[in-house]
């Protein structure tokens, strides 16, 4: 996914010039240095206007926005108006600026002189937000720049390390700063506009940048003096690896371990104490493509059997892939035990490979509207059936493997028996959706299915899969992938407007809403203890909190 950092300047009248088209290029040079630099996109918007500002914002989606310019603290940052003269946009204007934009904004860099009241605002809205406590010098702000865009263009680095990264290159390169302060503390005024300006007059202090952080708002109890966490829902690590979109999470049935498949054509199984790479399968890198288009080899939906001995994997050429495990008295092997080919149809499972919970069989879905039933232990063919007339986006068994519910692009659930030969469903809703269904999760008499029209709807499915008894409408985009907690009490929903909620289950009331990622969130899921919920998708990050 390409990242782009929209950096905005002013310099207008009445204000000391600065080198913004040094600080420009020495953050384009820090891109340039790096291998992944395609994956980086830079947007230089010069004398930016206050007046469009906002517009701009909505139309570049920047994931970091940079501002090159002066601040006045409380009065504002400086921006510019047509004619040149100076225009001053306060805090609360620029909080209100970002109210919006958190779906896609991942940082909000402000290198100007006391920029922390606009910073403090900001952060209200995005999840990091850097700011100067004091006035600061052009080299210096040209020299944290380096430094933290040195840090982010590295694939493996959070915000916080290019913070501190940035806040390094101010003591390498600029060592004697803290003898100028102690030298001018007592001549330094503020007047009009404090300016980053010559070396002679306002020094600079490491300790002037900021990082400010968006409060969580799903953050309801301290951490305990033990240091381990103790708050609903918070977020505890990340797992990075994948080079690729996300699709599809599982945890191992003792919750130790989370299993994770990509676009890039891995399968990766990770140790959730430690957050370690275990095992990296590329089984499904050399397979022959077939008809289907983009990347066939992506790896879709993945699938762990309850009794822990065989996970499954599922690429976009219908090639299916069964891999003999067993988590407690040796690791995973090193190939595939058994590959079968579905079909020529490209497989389309949008991001999960459901297996019923009697370890009996598994399902797949296809673009021709095929539905294939296969067995978990030695991946043998069970039967196939013509389920829809489009392709089947999603599946999942009831809680007693009695049932199985498909959905489709056409908008259409069907629920089937699971017996000797399947014909036709037993109840079907044609328009259960606006727009294509694209995840199902059923626990006891309850089915909740998402879908691209932004909803999520609760049904009795054995009883009225006619009419929901719920319909939740509360993302602004399509709702990639539904999880149901193991307590029955609570469901999560992930979707292409980077937010992860979660909702009381059955009642459908909103808890929470999770806002940590900067790209769609693909995938999510709930360990089988119950205790984690993993989500991934666009950002290439795994993300685990802790419920």
């Amino acid at each position: 996914m390409t990242k782009t950092i929209l950096i905005l300047t002013a310099n207008p009248k009445k204000t000391d010039q600065l080198d913004i088209m040094k600080e420009f290029y020495t953050i384009q040079q820090a891109r340039d240095q790096v291998s992944n630099r395609k994956q980086h996109y830079i947007e230089l918007r010069p004398m930016v206007n206050p007046s469009n500002l906002s517009q701009l914002l909505l139309d570049i989606k920047p994931h970091i926005v940079h501002f090159s310019g002066h601040g006045t603290g409380e009065e504002g940052i400086v921006f510019e108006q047509e004619n040149g003269e100076p225009h001053l946009l306060d805090a609360e204007t620029l909080s209100h600026i970002f109210d919006n934009l958190s779906h896609w904004v991942e940082c909000v860099l402000l290198n100007a002189c006391y920029s922390e009241k606009q910073a403090e605002a900001i952060a209200q809205h995005i999840n990091y937000t850097i700011g100067m406590k004091s006035a600061i010098l052009d080299q210096a702000a040209i020299a944290f720049s380096k430094g933290f865009y040195t840090g982010y263009f590295q694939p493996d680095l959070t915000i916080e390390n290019c913070f501190d990264v940035g806040c390094d290159a101010l003591h390498v390169n600029l060592p004697d700063y803290r003898t100028q302060q102690e030298k001018h503390s007592n001549e330094r005024k503020f007047i009009h506009v404090p300016q980053r300006k010559s070396e002679d007059e306002i020094p600079f202090l490491s300790s002037t940048a900021i990082l400010k952080k968006k409060a969580t708002p799903i953050a309801i109890n301290p951490v305990r003096k033990d240091g381990n966490l103790a708050q609903n829902n918070r977020y505890v690590k990340s797992f990075f690896g994948h080079s690729d979109w996300i699709r599809s999470l599982t945890f191992s049935p003792d919750s130790k371990l989370l299993i994770s498949s990509s676009d890039d054509k891995t399968v990766r199984v990770w140790d959730i104490v430690t957050g370690q790479l275990k095992h990296l399968l590329v089984g499904h890198n050399h397979l022959e493509n077939s008809n289907s288009q983009d990347n066939p080899n992506r790896v879709k939906a993945i699938g762990i059997s309850p009794n822990g001995q065989t996970l499954i994997t599922g690429s976009a050429n219908s090639q299916i892939k069964l891999w003999k495990m067993d988590l407690l008295t040796r690791p995973l092997i090193s190939e595939a035990s058994v590959t079968r080919s579905s079909s020529s149809s490209p497989l389309t499972l949008v991001n999960r490979l459901p297996i019923s919970l009697d370890n009996q069989r598994f399902a797949v879905g296809q673009s021709s509207g095929k539905i294939k039933l296969w067995n978990v232990e030695n991946g043998d063919w069970q039967q196939s059936f013509q389920g829809h007339s489009s392709c089947v986006n999603a599946l999942a068994f009831s809680s007693d493997s009695q049932f199985l519910v498909s959905g489709s692009q056409q908008k259409t659930i069907k629920i089937w028996q699971m017996k000797d030969s399947i014909t036709k469903p037993i109840a079907f809703n044609d328009n259960a959706h606006l727009r294509e269904i694209l995840s199902l999760s059923i626990h006891d008499n309850y089915l909740v299915s998402s879908s691209a029209d932004h909803t999520i709807k609760i049904w009795d499915y054995l009883n009225n899969i006619k009419k929901p008894l719920k319909i939740l409408d509360r993302h602004s985009a399509r709702v990639w992938c539904i999880a149901i907690h193991p307590d029955g009490t609570k469901f999560a929903s992930a979707s292409a407007d980077y937010t992860i909620k979660l909702w009381t289950f059955p009642s459908g009331e909103l808890i929470n809403t999770l806002t940590d990622h900067i790209g769609e969130v693909r995938t999510i899921a709930f360990s089988p203890d119950g205790r984690w919920l993993a989500s991934a998708g666009d950002d290439l990050e795994i993300k685990l909190w802790e419920m």
